[in-house]
């Protein structure tokens, strides 16, 4: 069983997202904070497409160049070091 955690807020741990897949039950599971939720394959695949269309929906009126900085802000952040387009 292999859990990947995602933080979902800079300021609070405890705001914390798991997801991982169980091989035994072959099942996703979803983790925030005391709930979770299990997932068959086409289940998840729906609420995967949901969550793509939201995040790439923000991203409707940036232009490249908004998002160019955009990484370049994740890359300071992460390594310290600007990345050079």
């Amino acid at each position: 069983m292999e859990k990947n955690n995602i933080e979902t807020s800079r300021n609070s741990r405890a705001n914390q997202v798991e997801i991982w897949y169980c091989g035994g039950c072959k099942a996703v599971h979803l983790g925030v904070g005391e709930t979770r939720v299990s997932f068959d394959r086409q289940r998840f695949s729906e609420f995967a497409t949901m969550v793509a269309e939201i995040h790439y929906d923000s991203f409707e009126n940036i232009g490249v160049f908004d998002l160019l900085n955009i990484a370049n802000e994740i890359d300071v952040e992460s390594t310290g070091e600007r990345r050079s387009n």
